[in-house]
C-alpha cells in the first residue's frame, strides 16, 4: 500500500509541477518563435527592394539609355541597357563610382544595346 501511495504523491507533485511549468514553456516557446521572425525580417531589410534598386540604376544610366529588361537574385544584378552610347567604360565608372556596386561587367547585348551585370555591395560593406 505503501508504493500506491508513493505513486500517488509523486504524480501529484508531477502535475503540480507541469501546471506551473506550462507557462514558462509557452512563454519560452513564444520567444523563440518571435526571435525566428525578427531574424527573418532582419534578414529582409538587408537586401533592397527592386523598386529603390531600379529607381538607383535609373540615376546612373547616361539619358539617351534606357532600361530593356532585368533580373535580381540575391546580390546579382543583371541588366539590358537600351542604348547609342556602346562605350562600357562609361558605365562600368558610373556603377562601381556609385559605392553601391562591385564587379560591373559589360557586354554587347545580342539584340540592341548593352548587357551590363553587376554585383550589390552588402550594406556596410566598404568602398
Amino acid at each position: 500500500m505503501s508504493w500506491w501511495w508513493a505513486e500517488r504523491a509523486l504524480r501529484t507533485q508531477y502535475d503540480q509541477l507541469s501546471d506551473q511549468v506550462s507557462p514558462i514553456l509557452s512563454a519560452r516557446n513564444q520567444a523563440l518563435q518571435t526571435n525566428r521572425m525578427a531574424t527573418e525580417l532582419g534578414r529582409a531589410l538587408q537586401h533592397r527592394s527592386q523598386v529603390a534598386l531600379l529607381g538607383q540604376v535609373a540615376e546612373l544610366l547616361p539619358k539617351d539609355s534606357r532600361l530593356l529588361a532585368w533580373r535580381y537574385r540575391g546580390s546579382e544584378l543583371d541588366l539590358r541597357i537600351g542604348t547609342d552610347s556602346v562605350d562600357p567604360r562609361l558605365y562600368v565608372r558610373r556603377f562601381m563610382e556609385s559605392g553601391s556596386f562591385e564587379d560591373v561587367r559589360v557586354e554587347p547585348s545580342q539584340s540592341e544595346g548593352l548587357s551590363l551585370s553587376l554585383v550589390l555591395r552588402t550594406p556596410g560593406e566598404g568602398a
